[in-house]
């Protein structure tokens, strides 16, 4: 098995910070504690995307949207080099 990228992280501290700086980027400054504990980012996240999804893109809150899997599925190809996890 080749090589794979990414990081580990293992200090509690630095996840969090890692984590924060990640959500800051795609959330507003209003985003809620909700968004950035881990036992209710998903949900707090999911419930925002389906809400900006019925809005205007002017009004919608952040950069969360729902994401279709149906097409990317039906459009993937394996890409040389890319482990199949990615496709």
């Amino acid at each position: 098995m080749g090589q794979r990228g990414g990081i580990v992280l293992h200090d509690a501290a630095n996840i969090a910070k890692l984590r924060k700086a990640v959500f800051d980027n795609w959330l507003t400054d209003d985003a809620g504690p909700e968004f950035h504990q881990p036992e209710t980012a998903f949900a707090a996240c999911k419930a925002r995307a389906q809400k900006n999804a019925a809005r205007s893109p002017a009004d919608r809150i952040g950069f969360l949207l729902p994401y279709a899997l149906t097409p990317a599925r039906e459009l993937a190809q394996p890409l040389p080099g890319a482990p199949e996890e990615m496709v």
